[in-house]
């Protein structure tokens, strides 16, 4: 039998591979969507840069939402949010469109990784904390490095819209998973609500 700390380790660690592995597979099919909108090189680059600017500027938000509402929670909505962007990315027909969608997936990206490390770091005992945040740290690289390659394999036998379509089982299956395997986190007690002005400023 699996300790549940591993599996919320398992669930966590596809959330965050996930996550940041759109943070940069999009790069090698940025010439291919470029054509298929008939769009300068300058202007696709807003593909991968409004997915990091999104998830970058509203991490804290999710952070402390999820501390207010319970991590669990969110963080299968994260799921949710990530597979619908997804899926829109990849049924999108104009380049407004793909940018709007790219957007809805950063949200779902972003609660992902505002969360998923708490909630490992509540599973595992105080002296094997630093071993799974260790861990999740290395998702986060492996995610960060795989994208080129699976991007490129995904080109060289399916069209652009498959690097975003990939996502989508992947996403429902983390939500199912995250539902039976997450256990109940506790809420924050602190009354004081969000930094509205602050996280404006860092975004």
């Amino acid at each position: 039998m699996i300790e549940q700390k591993w599996r919320v380790l398992a669930v966590v660690s596809i959330g965050v591979f996930m996550s940041t592995l759109n943070g940069s597979i999009v790069n090698i099919a940025n010439p291919t969507i470029a054509a298929a909108f008939s769009i300068s090189m300058a202007e696709v680059q807003w593909v991968v840069t409004a997915y990091m600017l999104v998830v970058t500027a509203t991490m804290l938000f999710f952070g402390k939402l999820g501390d207010k509402i319970g991590s669990h929670r969110l963080y299968v909505i994260g799921f949710a949010v990530f597979a619908l962007g997804s899926l829109v990315c990849g049924l999108s027909y104009s380049f407004p469109m793909l940018i709007g969608a790219r957007i809805l997936q950063a949200i779902g990206g972003s609660i992902l990784m505002a969360t998923g490390l708490g909630l490992v770091s509540n599973a595992f005992p105080k002296e094997e904390k630093g071993k799974a945040v260790g861990m999740v740290g290395a998702v986060v690289g492996v995610g960060n490095l795989s994208g080129a390659s699976i991007g490129g394999l995904l080109l060289q036998s399916f069209s652009w819209q498959w690097i975003f379509f990939i996502n989508v089982p992947v996403g429902i299956l983390g939500a199912l998973l995250g539902i039976f395997f997450l256990a109940p986190q506790q809420k924050s007690n602190e009354t004081k609500g969000f930094d509205l002005p602050g996280i404006l400023l860092f975004a």
